[in-house]
């Protein structure tokens, strides 16, 4: 019977082990830091994508377009104020 490989005096103990978990390396930190920052950056993108459409959305309904004909010759800044309220404002406050 010596020549059986499963017999009991014959097997070696090996003591049962669990690995130990390994620390994450630093560059799988500076990944892991790298990935949460561009999170913070496209939500912050969206954040703001979002305020300006709506920001956008509130003054259409705020202020219609409203379009009057204007011929090709005219020289009135009030006219060309009635299609253009907000640059026409600006230019009354030039004094000119």
């Amino acid at each position: 019977m010596a020549n059986n490989p499963l017999e009991p005096d014959d097997l070696e103990e090996t003591p049962m082990t669990t690995p130990e978990p390994q620390i994450p390396a630093r560059r799988t930190w500076l990944w892991i830091g790298l990935a949460f920052l561009a999170g913070l950056a496209i939500m912050a993108g969206a954040a703001y994508l979002l305020t300006s459409v709506t920001t956008h959305k509130a003054e259409e309904v705020e202020y219609p377009l409203k379009v009057v004909q204007i011929a090709q010759d005219e020289l009135d800044p009030a006219v060309w104020g009635q299609n253009f309220p907000r640059q026409y404002d600006s230019f009354k406050k030039t004094g000119v």
